[in-house]
């Protein structure tokens, strides 16, 4: 098969343009994929389930403080109501048994302020706990809205130059002949189509040649197809 120096540049040069385009096609595919951003996914779905877990805290505990709250009430009602009755009685009897439930009534009193004191001093920390889980999830999430805008502006810079390449590729292809070109993408499937002979090494499958392999390469004349014995891959002598 004749063929002529430049064309088999284009060759070469044809190999390495779709070889960048078949890095870059791998590339927007993991960029598309998303994959790269599972790290800070995971991280805000595990802190969006202590945001649950912490909000929970927080509801039981002012459900808490309710009742307590409640319970508070109703002992203040029944003291109230209580020294009402002791200030009308007049027997003695009436007024130790008045006073004994006064008693008792305090005593639970003081135990439910200070449940109520040791609540609120929980219900503080609990939600100063859920601010700070809330604010690492807003930052978070801004910063994956900001990786999603980062590669998003990878993706489109990538498409770029998959469009050049490609149209470069096609160029490089309209100047090598039908047959030599077919040639090129058979060997293509198989591995590297095309390669220099840098003395005695092929380019395309890095093997030396053997000497006679060489001297059967250099019988090839200048304007005709030479090919790797041990590849079979385009050879472009220099």
């Amino acid at each position: 098969m004749k063929v002529s120096k430049a064309q088999l540049d284009s060759l070469v040069d044809l190999y390495v343009k779709e070889t960048e385009l078949k890095k870059i096609k791998t590339t927007l595919a993991t960029l598309a994929s998303g994959n790269h951003l599972s790290d800070q996914q995971d991280e805000i779905l595990v802190l969006s389930q202590d945001v649950t877990a912490q909000r929970s805290t927080v509801e039981e505990i002012e459900r808490e403080i309710a009742r307590v709250a409640g319970d508070l009430e109703v002992v203040d009602n029944r003291i109230q109501k209580d020294v009402g009755l002791i200030n009308q009685a007049t027997n003695t009897k009436d007024i130790h048994g008045i006073q004994h439930e006064m008693d008792t009534l305090n005593k639970r009193k003081d135990e439910l302020e200070t449940a109520e004191l040791e609540l609120m001093e929980s219900i503080d920390s609990q939600k100063s706990k859920l601010e700070q889980l809330l604010e690492r999830k807003q930052v978070l999430e801004a910063q994956l809205d900001a990786s999603r805008s980062e590669t998003k502006s990878q993706m489109i810079s990538i498409e770029a130059q998959i469009l050049e390449l490609q149209n470069l590729a096609e160029k490089l292809r309209a100047l090598v002949p039908s047959e030599l070109m077919g040639l090129y993408d058979q060997r293509a499937l198989r591995g590297v189509p095309v390669g220099k002979l840098l003395k005695s090494t092929c380019g395309a499958c890095n093997m030396s040649l053997t000497s006679t392999a060489l001297n059967d390469l250099h019988k090839v004349p200048a304007d005709e197809l030479a090919r790797c014995p041990e590849c079979t891959a385009i050879l472009v002598r220099t």
